[in-house]
Formats: structure tokens, sequence, C-alpha cells
């Protein structure tokens, strides 16, 4: 083996160390790679190398680092990320202990339940600030908060509710109702509003009244028309009244024609009447027919 001292250090080539030879932590060993010459103290190689089998190959330890990394995911593959998830928490595993003890036992969560639901109340049913439980009582406030609509339509006929309270139907006719002093009226109107019938309290002089009939008659029909013995009272333009053709009771006002059909049979069966008995057979006749 060469050697060469420089001051109190002594170098050899590695190649000629004699394992009998022993050095310090401050002997220094030159040794040549590839053409490139290399030096290394004795505390480096105490340091890396115990014996020559202890080295490992740049696969040994890929292999290693590989197995340890495994399939981890790249954010939690390197003991930094691995800390971060764990809060870096050197207890973790004494907090996470301890937060599971504050949890409700599956086996207590049905007598739980039972017991704080019993103290609620509806009124506890609240989301956003809003009671969600209805009552009867909540509903109809609710309906009642509604805007009232103003009419009813059917296809394309409305009857309308008007603000003065009147209702319009379909065809313009009106149904009326209002209020005075003496009462309430109420009646029912045509498509113009200028012919009416109705209950007017402020009227003195009658109840029930018909105005502005366009000049024709108003009949007042005792029974339905096409019965055999109905009856219409007529009131003409010019106001005089027809009464049915013949009066049928005792009540019932005799009519001028009735009273000179019953003076013209007497007058035929006897050939002649004097005066006294024509007054006679009116009078008999106006009793038998009822006053008039």
């Amino acid at each position: 083996m060469t050697t060469q001292v420089l001051g109190n250090r002594t170098f050899a080539k590695i190649s000629e160390l004699d394992p009998a030879v022993d050095f310090d932590n401050s002997d220094e060993f030159v040794f040549v790679q590839n053409g490139s010459t290399l030096k290394i103290n004795g505390q480096q190689i105490a340091n890396s190398v115990t014996t020559i089998n202890n080295l490992a190959s740049l696969g040994y330890v890929d292999t290693k680092v590989a197995s340890i990394v495994d399939s981890a995911p790249l954010l939690l593959n390197t003991l930094a990320e691995l800390s971060a998830a764990l809060n870096n928490d050197e207890n973790f595993a004494s907090t996470i202990t301890a937060l599971i003890g504050t949890k409700l036992s599956a086996s207590d969560f049905s007598a739980t339940f039972n017991s704080s639901l019993a103290s609620n109340t509806t009124d506890d049913l609240v989301e956003g600030g809003v009671n969600l439980y209805f009552t009867e009582e909540r509903v109809l406030s609710v309906i009642t908060a509604q805007p009232k609509p103003d009419r009813l339509t059917n296809g394309t006929l409305e009857v309308v509710l008007q603000s003065n309270g009147y209702i319009t139907l379909a065809h313009g006719a009106q149904l009326y109702d209002y209020f005075t002093v003496e009462g309430s009226g109420y009646g029912i109107t045509d498509s113009l509003g200028s012919t009416y019938i109705g209950y007017d309290p402020g009227d003195t002089l009658g109840a029930l009244h018909m105005d502005v009939y366009n000049g024709k008659n108003i009949r007042i029909r005792t029974t339905p028309a096409g019965t055999s013995n109905y009856k219409d009272w007529l009131f003409a333009a010019d106001g005089k009244l027809t009464l049915p053709a013949g009066p049928t009771s005792a009540n019932h006002a005799a009519t001028k024609g009735y009273v000179d059909s019953q003076v013209d049979a007497v007058v035929a069966g006897q050939g002649f009447a004097t005066v006294g008995y024509v007054n006679s057979a009116i009078s008999s006749a106006a009793i038998d027919g009822g006053e008039f």
C-alpha cells in the first residue's frame, strides 16, 4: 500500500488501503473516479459506511420509498401533508376520542328524542322566522287577508260586483241593494238602467213598482202560463187596469163588461125590463160578484 504523510495526516489509495491500518476522523482520503479526483475524510466514511455490505443501490432506495408512499393521493404522500391533514395535532387520537365521547350514544337516541319532543309545542315549528304549523284560525286569517275578487267569470261571461254594491249580470242587467233612512231597497234593472222593478222604502205611495217600461203594458200573472186557469191583470200604458175575463168568487171585483152581460141576460130572459128591475138586477149582480 502506498501512503503519503503530509503534516500529521496520512493519505493512501483506497485500492491499497490495508484493513489493519487504523485511521481517525480527521484522516483524509483521495480517490479518483471517472477521471475526477475526490477527497473524503474519516468522519464522512464512518457516518456513511460501516461495512461495505450496508451500501444501498439507487433502485433499492427507490423501491423502499415507493412502498412507503404506496398509493397515497398526491396531497397526502409526504409527512408534511399528513401532519397538516391531522391539524398538526400530536395528540390527534386523544382529541378525536374526546370529541366522540361528547356525542349521543345510539342506544340513548330514542329516549332523548322523545323527551325533547315532548317538551316542545307547535310554536317551535319555525323556519326562517315563520311558524310552519297552520291551525284553523291561522288559515282563516291568511284567507281573510287576501284581496277579494270583484267578479266571477265563466268563459267570456262575467258577473261583476261594483263599488256601489250593485251586481252587474253577464248581459248588463243589474241587481241592486241600497239603504235609506226608511230602510233597505232592492230590485233589478235592465241593461240600460232605465227600467227596473224593485222595492223602494222611500216611496210612500207604493213599495213595489216598475218605471219606464217603454210604453208597454205591465202584466201580473196569477198562475204560470200554459195552465188552464191562469189569469192576467194588465196595466196599460195609460194606467188603466184590465182584470181577468170574469169573477170566479165572491171576493173578485166585477168588471163593467161582466155587469153588462148579466143585465143583458136578464133582459133577454124577460123580453123587457123595468127601470126598477134593472136597478135591482144590477144591485144583485154587484152583490153576487163582490164589491166594486
